[in-house]
């Protein structure tokens, strides 16, 4: 579950949540992961979209892809720990993903 999530002004291109350790960390949509890197608390994950768009997740102590692997909507890919952050970019420039989850009903 999640207990709570924030976007803040200071940083509107990612989200803040805080979960129950464990919790899991699904694919926001199809891509292929290009890049797992050690990160404070667990590992980074990059997942790219293509035509520019990429997700970053982070951290997620458990790992369930590896480099090179293309995934699917809605696949689990990681576990989190208590903190969890999600990111989009687009050409390498950070975007607010407040839009993309109000869109899919997530936030209103």
């Amino acid at each position: 579950p999640i207990y709570h999530f924030e976007a803040r002004d200071l940083y509107p291109q990612r989200i803040r949540y805080l979960l129950a350790a464990g919790s899991s960390v699904y694919a926001s949509t199809s891509g292929v992961i290009t890049e797992i890197t050690g990160e404070k608390g667990g590992w980074k994950l990059k997942l790219d979209h293509g035509e520019g768009w990429q997700s970053v997740y982070y951290p997620c102590p458990q790992v369930y892809v590896k480099v090179g692997q293309w995934v699917s909507p809605g696949q689990e890919i990681a576990r989190t720990g208590r903190e969890f952050y999600w990111e989009i970019t687009s050409g390498g420039f950070p975007v607010d993903p407040r839009p993309f989850i109000e869109e899919a009903g997530l936030w209103h």
